[in-house]
């Protein structure tokens, strides 16, 4: 985990770069990542995400306003 205190937050209609944005972000120091549901397909990003960010990263949803989607904050894989 992150020192740091910051968390990088993703909100975008174009999500096109969107994991090469964060794993960048991870491989500067600041690991802590969330996407917002508010962007296109964020439940396919963040599974993305989920196996495409470096070891050590933290990924979390953001803006999450159906509890139908609540099953998202599971961890994905142990820290």
């Amino acid at each position: 985990m992150s020192d740091s205190g910051i968390s990088v937050v993703f909100r975008t209609d174009d999500t096109s770069r969107l994991i090469p944005a964060a794993a960048a972000f991870c491989a500067g120091g600041l690991p802590i990542i969330e996407f917002t549901m508010t962007m296109p397909d964020a439940v396919s990003l963040l599974e993305r995400g989920a196996r495409e960010l470096p070891e050590g990263a933290v990924l979390g949803a953001g803006t999450v306003l159906d509890l139908s989607l609540i099953h998202i904050s599971e961890p994905t894989r142990p820290y």
